[in-house]
């Protein structure tokens, strides 16, 4: 073969690349590879076989390399967007919750009533009385603990921790963001590790009232209990409250499935109850108790 005709194949086989990678380039940067329009014009010229007149093998070459880098740049984007609505899925899934067997969140707070026909108000109305909306609860309910009892200085020594624990998480957040690992397991413990952290250092009671001045259930009761399940035979029923399991405070169903988890499996726990009032001990296998668990936000 002539130096003519291996130089035409090496042109012909670069222009048939260089229409493949804009082709996988625009359809990477679409959702699941599916198409939404017209090629955008920075990727044009890679669709369209350029004259042939005046084009060489190593400029068509440098073309390719050229688009790979845009591929590699745009692939590195979408993988921070990624990760960022990762991030704020696990905020949200902190927040918020449903009923479930055995460790499964939810708030238990009562929900609104429904609006009724008569209840709308005309336009540039602001609607008064029972049926306004009441604002927004404070981040940190500084008079809801003055009520319930808890001294001023002890509130402003929990608000000033607060504060520092929120801007600790702000702080891990950035960084996560920042080197590529947010929405990760890493981050994931990062977080519980620094609550996990002032929970140790305030202790139970504190981190009782810290619960409820930042707007979080802080309390575990029972919903309904399953048929001969470890819970029924213990004598469990529902609104019973769980106080202590084998001994360890509990303010979330978290903290439920965390202990059940731990030492033997079939050992007999004791687990410390509210019922109407009245304070009780009974013994369960450790493990999975058989019970629909539910959160509420009570006064310590």
């Amino acid at each position: 073969m002539t130096g003519r005709g291996r130089e035409s194949r090496v042109a012909a086989a670069a222009l048939v690349a260089a229409a493949a990678l804009g082709a996988l380039t625009t359809w990477l940067l679409t959702p699941d590879g599916e198409s939404t329009g017209p090629t955008p014009p920075r990727f044009a010229a890679a669709t369209q076989p350029p004259s042939s007149a005046g084009t060489s093998p190593g400029s068509l070459v440098a073309e390719i390399d050229s688009l790979r880098a845009i591929v590699e740049l745009e692939m590195e984007k979408r993988g921070e967007l990624e990760q960022e609505v990762a991030f704020l899925r696990e905020i949200v899934a902190e927040l918020s919750g449903a009923p479930g067997l055995d460790g499964a969140r939810g708030s238990g707070a009562p929900a609104s009533a429904a609006e009724g026909p008569g209840d709308a108000q005309p336009p540039g109305v602001v609607a008064k009385g029972p049926a306004a909306a009441a604002p927004p609860p404070p981040s940190f309910d500084r008079e809801g603990l003055l009520a319930a009892g808890v001294h001023r200085a002890d509130i402003e020594a929990l608000y000033q921790r607060w504060t520092q624990l929120e801007m600790d998480k702000l702080y891990l957040a950035d960084e996560a963001r920042r080197e590529g690992w947010a929405g990760t397991g890493r981050f994931r413990k990062a977080r519980r590790e620094l609550q996990s952290a002032v929970r140790e250092e305030l202790g139970e009671d504190a981190w009782d009232q810290w619960l409820y001045a930042t707007n979080q259930t802080n309390r575990v009761l029972v919903g309904d209990v399953l048929e001969a399940s470890p819970g029924q035979r213990a004598g469990l029923q529902p609104g019973d409250q769980i106080v202590r399991y084998a001994g360890l405070r509990v303010h979330s169903v978290r903290d439920v499935r965390r202990l059940t988890a731990e030492g033997v499996a079939g050992e007999q726990v004791r687990v410390e109850l509210l019922r109407r009032g009245n304070t009780l001990s009974v013994g369960v296998e450790r493990g999975p108790i058989g019970v629909i668990l539910k959160e509420q936000r009570r006064a310590p």
